[in-house]
C-alpha cells in the first residue's frame, strides 16, 4: 500500500481509513511499519487518526446488543443502508463508515449477526437452548437459508474473526476460510487463526471438512487445527485451548504471531510480529488484558526487539 503526506483534511482521514484496515488485518511488513510511522509524523495525520479511532470507538459501542438490527440493515441495498446508518449514528459516526465505506464497515463486524468488542467478551443464549460464549473481537454471520429456518434445520454460521466456545443443541455447521466444521450436540471451541482454522471438541459428534484435503473426524478430548495445507491434531487439552474463558492464553509453542493475534483482542494499540519473528516459538501462560506485561514476558526468553510508534502501534522484530 502506498500511502503519500497529503494534508488535505478528507485524504488524510482516507489515508487513516486504509491503516486501520491494513494494520488490523492486512499482511504487515517492515515497510509498512516505516511508511506508517512517517505518514504519522504530519501533525494533520496523526489529527485523522486519533480522530478515526475515537469515532471507532463510538461506534462499536452504539453496536453493542443491535447486532440483529445493524446486520439486516447493512445488508440492503446502499442507499438504504446509509441513510439508516446516518441516522442512527448521527453525522459524525457516519462519516467514518463513509469514508471507508462497507469494506471498513465489514472489518468492524458491524454486518455480522453477533459480535463482541475489543476486550469484551459476551455469552448469548438461542432460541433453541445453544449457548455460544463469544472471545474478544469476534463476529459470526448466521448464514441459515431464512427457507430453511425449522427447529431441526443445520445451523450454518460463517466465523469472520475471532473465537467462539459452543454449548450445541441439535446440528450446528461452523464455516471459516479454510474448511467448514459439521457438529451434532456439540461442545467445542472454533478459532480463526492467520493461516489457519482450530477445533477443540469436549463431546458431542463433531467432522472437519477442510477445503481440498479429506474430511477429519474429531474424537471427544481432541484439537485438529487445519487448513488448505495443513491438518494436524496438536498435544492441546479443550481445558487450554479455551483458557482464554479465564482470561488467559496458554501457550504450547505457540507461533509468536498467533500469540499476539490472541492477546491483540484485548488491547486498542495494534501490536503485530514482523518477517521472520512471526514464526518464533513461545510457551507459557498469559493474562488477556495485560499486554505489555505479556510483552515484557516475551522479550525476556526471545531474542525480539520492540519498538513502539506512538501510542497506536507495537512491532516486534
Amino acid at each position: 500500500m502506498t500511502m503519500t503526506h497529503v494534508t488535505d483534511s478528507t485524504a488524510a482521514e482516507r489515508a487513516a481509513v486504509e491503516w486501520e484496515v491494513l494494520l488490523r488485518e492486512g499482511a504487515l511488513t517492515p515497510e509498512h511499519a516505516k511508511a506508517f510511522d512517517a505518514w504519522l509524523s504530519i501533525d494533520a495525520h496523526r489529527d485523522a487518526w486519533s480522530t478515526l479511532q475515537a469515532r471507532l470507538g463510538s461506534m462499536r459501542a452504539f453496536a453493542n446488543g443491535r447486532e440483529s438490527q445493524i446486520a439486516a440493515t447493512l445488508r440492503t441495498p446502499s442507499q438504504a443502508r446509509r441513510r439508516w446508518i446516518k441516522a442512527s449514528l448521527g453525522a459524525t459516526a457516519f462519516a467514518a463508515v463513509g469514508l471507508g465505506s462497507l469494506r471498513l464497515v465489514r472489518e468492524l463486524g458491524l454486518d455480522a449477526d453477533w459480535r463482541s468488542s475489543i476486550g469484551e467478551q459476551r455469552r448469548l443464549t438461542l432460541g433453541n437452548g445453544t449457548q455460544l460464549w463469544l472471545d474478544a473481537q469476534t463476529r459470526i454471520y448466521d448464514v441459515t437459508g431464512s427457507s430453511e429456518r425449522t427447529a431441526s434445520t443445520q445451523a450454518r454460521w460463517q466465523l469472520g474473526a475471532g473465537q467462539l466456545l459452543v454449548r450445541g443443541r441439535g446440528a450446528i455447521a461452523v464455516e471459516t476460510p479454510h474448511g467448514v466444521i459439521a457438529t451434532q450436540d456439540a461442545v467445542f471451541n472454533v478459532a480463526r487463526f492467520p493461516g489457519y482454522s482450530a477445533l477443540s471438541l469436549e463431546s458431542g459428534l463433531a467432522v472437519v471438512r477442510p477445503y481440498d484435503r479429506p474430511a477429519i473426524e474429531v474424537a471427544a478430548g481432541d484439537t485438529v487445527h487445519f487448513s488448505d495445507r495443513l491438518a494436524h491434531r496438536p498435544d492441546l487439552s479443550f481445558d487450554a485451548a479455551t483458557a482464554w474463558t479465564r482470561r488467559l492464553v496458554i501457550a504450547d509453542q505457540m507461533t509468536l504471531r498467533d500469540l499476539l493475534d490472541s492477546l491483540s483482542r484485548y488491547d486498542h494499540r495494534v501490536t503485530r510480529a514482523l518477517g521472520a519473528t512471526a514464526q518464533l516459538r513461545i510457551s507459557g501462560v498469559f493474562r488477556l488484558g495485560s499486554i505489555d506485561e505479556a510483552i515484557a514476558q516475551v522479550a525476556s526468553v526471545l531474542p525480539v526487539t520492540v519498538t513502539h510508534i506512538g501510542p497506536y502501534l507495537t512491532l516486534l522484530s
